[in-house]
């Protein structure tokens, strides 16, 4: 009764289309096709009211809206196969967040580029086929009177995970403490794999000998 999913049909014959129908719900995307069901959310936005996820965010935070959430729509989060995943972290700066992003080179052979940001934010972007790697202002884009740069990983293949132990992973997952230093871990090596220069560098100054 929370959710309306327009119907695809052609015009002239009322047939219904094969497509999938998606219903919109205080930030949560609701795609049905079928028998598949996808949710498409953010945990933390979905914490804050839909808007933003500058704020701090703990566990039992997302415990509770886990919780909140399969409750108002009855489905068991241990049965909701997780597809992929996005991870970030944000962290305060002495320095303004946009010199630090302009001096992201590559993840291994991956270059980065400019990341469209909404609002007035600025940011930079490296993808490749199982991660999608991204910085940007955060206080920036939140009009924040603080420094705030925003570092995300998304793990487009879940199978990328099995690296670190992880064969599958479901909603209900994230509620238990002990996947959290996993996914730190992940942070901490993609970005020990991004190479970065250092613009107050003057190479003409340094000799081959």
């Amino acid at each position: 009764d929370r959710l309306t999913f327009p119907l695809s049909n052609i015009a002239t014959t009322g047939e219904f289309l094969n497509r999938w129908q998606v219903a919109q719900y205080k930030g949560l995307t609701f795609k049905i096709k079928g028998k598949n069901v996808r949710l498409e959310f953010s945990p933390h936005k979905y914490f804050e009211g839909g808007k933003t996820n500058f704020q701090d965010f703990y566990l039992n935070n997302i415990q509770d809206v886990i919780s909140e959430i399969s409750t108002t729509f009855e489905f068991d989060p241990k049965k909701s196969a997780i597809n992929f995943i996005e991870i970030g972290v944000n962290i305060k700066t002495n320095v303004d967040p946009n010199k630090l992003i302009d001096c992201f080179v590559c993840l291994k052979n991956n270059p980065f580029d400019r990341l469209p940001v909404k609002n007035k934010g600025y940011g930079r972007k490296c993808c490749s086929q199982q991660l999608d790697v991204k910085f940007y202002n955060k206080g920036l884009q939140n009009d924040l009177n603080y420094y705030l740069l925003r570092f995300e990983v998304k793990i487009k293949r879940i199978k990328y995970l099995e690296r670190y132990g992880i064969k599958s992973l479901s909603l209900a997952d994230l509620t238990k403490p002990e996947f959290y230093p996993i996914f730190k871990k992940i942070l901490l090596d993609v970005f020990d794999d991004i190479l970065m220069y250092n613009p107050e560098i003057t190479p003409d100054k340094f000799s081959n000998q």
